[in-house]
């Protein structure tokens, strides 16, 4: 078969792929939802009068949000209503907050966004130098300190840290800001607020990105581990060929696959823990959303935003599929680089 030809058969087998994944993450978004409507069905509490607020009203007022939500109904029937609405592009509407959901998930989505790419990105580069470190390294002593920093990255509570990090960096040395994303008496717009978020994205960034810098390292190193016991790898240096440049030219193109595959399935990891940094360091995305929501017994948006969550993390291992295909000659039908 032709080059051409072998190349129209990668992209049509891609295709089919990512319809196929497609298909099963609605299948996934079907049950997420569903589960979400039982749990929130089973809670303790009385749904109207969390929307009413806490204090004594007519039972004629109570039986007309009732019927207005119809929340009088089975969960069935609500679930297939509400799945209706998503069909739509409609995820409900917010009664404590008076907005729509999907407004108000618009509204803080970026700030989540902008939070989880500082953190992860910044926790990729990080990690994937100190596993190759830590892999090539022939002093015990750096394998041990690096191992022991993974060790501690992985134990390490977000949310105790995040505390840490407040405490030491903007209460005592008051080097950052606590909390928040800007300036109360800054006004900028555009790119300009998004440079002045800058110092208020440092701590938070941090306290969400160790654990994923921790995983990564571990990744990496493993994965570089595996590459250098290959026997391309012990020819490539027979024929001369330095340590630096053995490392440069193979250990780390072929390392790098199950690393970068690795960064795409911890978005939804990053997350789940960026609920808790937000509310740490009163971040405003859609973890934070999410615990306000809780608190006020907000059933609509408290699925209108795991709904989203669930999206992001979908469409980001998706992403990672497709881009590991791309990367990996062996699925492309050539011969692995060597």
């Amino acid at each position: 078969m032709s080059e051409r030809g072998q190349y129209l058969k990668y992209l049509l087998g891609t295709a089919r792929f990512a319809v196929s994944r497609l298909l099963q993450s609605l299948g996934l978004l079907l049950g997420v939802v569903m589960v979400m409507f039982l749990l929130i069905r089973m809670a303790p509490g009385d749904p109207v009068q969390a929307m009413v607020g806490d204090f004594p009203v007519p039972d004629e007022y109570r039986d007309q949000v009732a019927r207005q939500y119809r929340l009088n109904d089975s969960w069935l029937v609500q679930f297939m209503v509400y799945l209706g609405h998503v069909a739509r592009g409609d995820l409900g509407y917010s009664y404590a907050s008076h907005q729509s959901v999907g407004g108000l998930i618009l509204e803080r989505l970026p700030a989540t966004l902008l939070l989880t790419a500082a953190g992860l990105i910044s926790a990729a580069a990080m990690g994937i130098a100190l596993g190759t470190w830590s892999a090539v390294s022939s002093r015990r002593s750096t394998r041990a300190v690096l191992d022991m920093f993974v060790l501690v990255g992985f134990s390490i509570p977000t949310f105790w840290l995040g505390q840490m990090l407040v405490l030491l960096f903007a209460l005592r040395l008051g080097w950052l800001p606590s909390g928040g994303m800007s300036d109360a008496r800054a006004e900028s717009t555009g790119w300009a607020s998004l440079l002045a978020a800058g110092p208020y994205l440092v701590l938070p960034a941090v306290a969400l990105g160790i654990r994923e810098l921790a995983a990564t390292a571990r990744i990496a190193k493993g994965a570089t581990m595996g590459v250098l016991s290959e026997d391309y790898i012990v020819t490539a240096r027979s024929k001369g060929l330095s340590s630096a440049a053995t490392i440069r030219r193979h250990v780390i193109r072929n390392a790098a696959l199950p690393t970068i595959a690795s960064l795409g399935y911890r978005v939804g990891l990053a997350l789940a823990g960026a609920v808790t940094i937000e509310v740490v360091f009163s971040w405003p995305g859609i973890g934070r959303l999410l615990y306000q929501a809780i608190l006020a017994r907000d059933n609509s948006l408290v699925v209108g935003v795991i709904l989203v969550i669930a999206v992001l993390v979908i469409i980001a291992n998706l992403v990672t599929e497709l881009l590991y295909r791309a990367l990996d000659p062996r699925i492309r039908g050539a011969r692995h680089v060597r």
